[in-house]
């Protein structure tokens, strides 16, 4: 029960966060509750030991989520679903950008007709931007090791190993989003762009608050971010040039740890206070 009791509370925030209150029976299908679905069953896909919504009762998921039997059991339909459009959709605007990308291409590798694609999304731009949304999300998770009830050192490294490990499983998500950077961003969303700005903010106060009990150097925390962001984005994004700099056919797991371990060395040397390496070479 306690897995279940996750699920759902997932489910209750996810939606209110994104959507406010959800109603099965009235919401269509395009509103951002299907989206959400679509998030929420990729995040609980990512996290091995949790089981799928859909394997939910469908009376218990109805009363706790406030839909009938028959809307509770479409539910896991639709996010199946979405979540096939949107893989294939991702794979198809990282090589061909919004413009080249075509629904029919995006049904076909989706494996459902087009007249699907269409039930769910109004368009190919809504699905890009969802997304670019799912990818944006993502983040948080790996944003979430930040948090002022850890070592920094610690908490770094986290941080830095959770987003590569980000890149190198969404690296057809994170090569469309850096496109889309580079195209000027027309299509990056105001709620994107401001969950960005509110969550580097909250995390930027964990940085300063460290620097403040002397755990770490005085530095411009939003800086520090984008160092981090950028060398963790690099391998996915660039991966032709680092597999070149590495003289190898193709990234591999042990490249990806090594990778982090370089990292995590480097930007903790400057960070760490002298005393602290001191300590620990003592050890």
């Amino acid at each position: 029960m306690k897995k279940l009791d996750q699920i759902v509370n997932f489910f209750f925030i996810g939606t209110t966060i994104l959507c406010g209150p959800f109603n099965g029976k009235d919401a269509p299908p395009k509103q951002k509750g299907v989206l959400t679905w679509a998030i929420i069953q990729t995040h609980l896909m990512e996290n091995n030991g949790i089981p799928m919504a859909e394997e939910l009762s469908a009376t218990h998921a109805a009363a706790e989520k406030g839909l009938t039997l028959q809307a509770a059991s479409d539910e896991p339909i639709r996010a199946r679903n979405v979540l096939k459009i949107l893989t294939a959709a991702v794979e198809i605007f990282s090589r061909k950008g919004l413009d080249g990308a075509r629904i029919v291409e995006i049904a076909k590798a989706s494996g459902l007709p087009k007249g699907n694609v269409y039930y769910y999304f109004s368009s190919k731009e809504e699905i890009y931007t969802a997304a670019i949304d799912h990818l944006i999300h993502s983040w948080d998770d790996a944003f979430r090791h930040i948090c002022a009830d850890r070592e920094p050192g610690d908490a770094i490294e986290a941080y830095v190993r959770a987003k590569l490990d980000n890149a190198r499983e969404n690296a057809a998500e994170t090569r469309l989003f850096a496109n889309e950077i580079l195209q000027g961003a027309e299509h990056l969303s105001v709620a994107a762009r401001d969950h960005m700005r509110t969550v580097t903010s909250e995390k930027a106060t964990v940085i300063d608050a460290w620097a403040a009990a002397g755990k770490i150097e005085k530095i411009d925390a939003r800086h520090l971010f984008i160092l981090l962001w950028s060398v963790t984005q690099f391998y996915a994004e660039f991966e032709a040039l680092a597999c070149d700099a590495l003289n190898v056919s193709e990234l591999k797991a042990m490249d990806y740890d090594m990778a982090a371990k370089t990292i995590t060395q480097t930007v903790l040397r400057g960070l760490l206070p002298r005393h602290h390496d001191d300590s620990a070479k003592a050890r």
